[in-house]
């Protein structure tokens, strides 16, 4: 099921992430949106920006983003020129296999590649994760619909799985939704924004479908509380939503403090829990580890990257910790 977020702010490693937008300054609104997330999270971010317009190189495209961002931060073009030295920002105007590069053609497993190079690379000069910002135009997908067409009738060598179908954007979209869901780039915050001006309603349909969040680019500039915390009314245990992180780490250790008993399970609601650091992530084990036998933390729908958070550390073996998903029915 996708779920709809309502902050750009509010974004974090390990969501994928469809941005659909009508108006062009509801986009150029997110450029600092995502920039200052990135560098509160001390993550290095990658805007796509397609091929532009013609004439427009690398070089080109890279300065006007950069002199928006001066602008929309009332900073100087100097200090984002600084991020660009460092290597904590970066634009592309292409990213392997992804139609902005390829003329509407799609390759999945280069776009994944490209993405766990992009980690490592990010990982290997200190950051704690990557933000990659992809702008999807209208026109790439008008392109991709027409390519995906006379792929139909292509050779095995453009087709996926030995010549069953073309690869189509909603397929690219699901790889890695599938990808980041297992895990394999919980390092990652993918953020794709869609031009819907002349995009058909029935694909925009099936791309936001192929996302695990959707978020609406009009309201998207604004922050939200950062942590909600709930005491559930038919057991012993807490609905948490938002984030967990350094600013708020000691709020939600009290909300545990204050509503923990160690004669009865303890559940956590995490479905509305977009992120928790590895802090967060320790004391919800350190809850477990309290109980005696008979009881356990009960952990409801934790978001990719806290399983993936509990499974590199060995948590999620703990006899007193229990992860159930919450049932389609």
């Amino acid at each position: 099921m996708t779920r709809a977020l309502t902050s750009g702010f509010s974004v974090r490693r390990g969501q994928h992430v469809c941005v659909p937008y009508g108006r062009p300054e509801d986009a150029v609104r997110l450029l600092p949106v995502h920039l200052t997330t990135a560098l509160e999270h001390g993550e290095k971010i990658i805007y796509v920006c397609g091929q532009g317009t013609a004439g427009d190189g690398a070089a080109g495209q890279a300065g006007q983003v950069a002199d928006r961002l001066s602008e929309l931060l009332a900073v100087s073009r100097q200090e984002v020129g600084a991020l660009v030295t460092r290597g904590q920002l970066a634009v592309r105007s292409d990213l392997a296999g992804w139609p902005t590069a390829c003329g509407g053609r799609y390759d999945a497993e280069k776009v994944l590649a490209a993405l766990l190079s992009e980690c490592e690379v990010a990982r290997g000069t200190g950051y704690l994760g990557l933000r990659v910002c992809v702008a999807v135009p209208a026109t790439a997908s008008r392109t991709a619909a027409e390519s995906e067409s006379t792929a139909s009738t292509a050779s095995g060598a453009d087709r996926v799985d030995g010549g069953t179908r073309p690869e189509s954007l909603t397929d690219v979209e699901q790889w890695i939704s599938t990808a980041m869901s297992g895990g394999e780039l919980a390092e990652l915050a993918m953020i794709c924004h869609y031009d819907q001006r002349g995009t058909e309603p029935e694909r925009m349909t099936a791309v936001r479908r192929a996302h695990p969040a959707v978020l609406d680019a009009r309201h998207a500039h604004h922050r939200e509380p950062l942590l909600r915390v709930i005491r559930l009314a038919d057991r012993r245990g807490l609905r948490l939503g938002g984030e967990i992180d350094r600013t708020n780490i000691e709020e939600f250790a009290a909300a545990l403090v204050a509503a923990f008993h160690p004669g009865e399970s303890f559940h956590l609601e995490l479905d509305e829990l977009r992120y928790a650091d590895v802090a967060a992530v320790r004391l919800m084990v350190q809850t477990a580890e309290a109980f005696p036998n008979g009881h356990r933390v009960v952990l409801h729908s934790p978001a990719p990257l806290i399983r993936a958070t509990l499974r590199i550390y060995g948590w999620d073996r703990l006899p007193t910790l229990l992860i159930e998903e919450r049932s389609s029915g």
